[in-house]
């Protein structure tokens, strides 16, 4: 059975940032049997979901609209809760970036999950999850 490990994107509107492909390598080295979905929010990323897709990306759950078309901490959060909690993931990889420490914790908070920050790799294992920092 493959692994479904759901990553957040980050963009500056025109361009997404490195950490966003840092993190599908990172998914990617987890397990030969993995499954990378993007997360994607803004204001008309058509073009940036379809880049995405090309580099890596086994599938890019975007949410387009103005509400989201800068980043705020209580508009991703929302979003990413909901689509968390109907995707299942076995891992969820945000960037240990400003908006990453922003948002994670308020994520992990609201559906009571573990949280591990700063870390550099990622294993799954039959004993669950192992990060190294």
């Amino acid at each position: 059975m493959s692994t479904t490990i759901l990553i957040l994107a980050e963009h500056d509107n025109a361009a997404l940032k490195d950490i966003t492909f840092e993190l599908v390598g990172m998914a990617h080295a987890v397990s030969d049997d993995v499954e990378v979905k993007a997360l994607l929010f803004g204001n008309d990323v058509e073009a940036l979901a379809n880049e995405l897709a090309a580099r890596g990306a086994s599938e890019v759950i975007y949410v387009s609209g103005e509400a989201l078309a800068h980043y705020t901490s209580d508009g991703y959060q929302k979003a990413m809760v909901d689509i968390l909690k109907e995707e299942k993931p076995e891992l969820l990889l945000i960037g240990n970036t400003p908006n990453g420490w922003d948002v994670a914790p308020l994520v992990a908070a609201r559906l009571g999950l573990a949280l591990a920050t700063g870390c550099s790799a990622v294993t799954l294992g039959d004993d669950g999850a192992r990060f190294k920092r």
